[in-house]
């Protein structure tokens, strides 16, 4: 899919940042960077062998040193390329 189609699926406008995260896929854990946040979904990259496969279901933990806070999100993987994973985030 192209870069196009994805910004005319998306709903809501996407916030440019950079934050270290941590991935949980219920099986394997793994550390990422979160770009391109946005209410309703998230651009990862994660590290090239983390198993995660479209569909899947994972929970992404965004860490915030300079507040030694955190925001934990029950996430699903819309599409993923060379680099990372694009997310959805699922309502509890």
């Amino acid at each position: 899919m192209t870069a196009a189609a994805h910004r005319e699926r998306r709903r809501f406008a996407r916030k440019t940042c950079a934050l270290n995260v941590d991935l949980d896929d219920y099986e394997h854990l793994s550390s990422g960077r979160l770009y391109n946040l946005s209410r309703g979904g998230a651009y990862i990259e994660t590290q090239p062998e983390f198993p995660i496969r479209i569909g899947g279901e994972l929970i992404v933990t965004i860490l915030n040193k300079r507040k030694a806070d955190f925001l934990i999100l029950k996430s699903k993987v819309a599409w993923r390329d060379n680099k990372g994973i694009g997310v959805v985030f699922l309502r509890n």
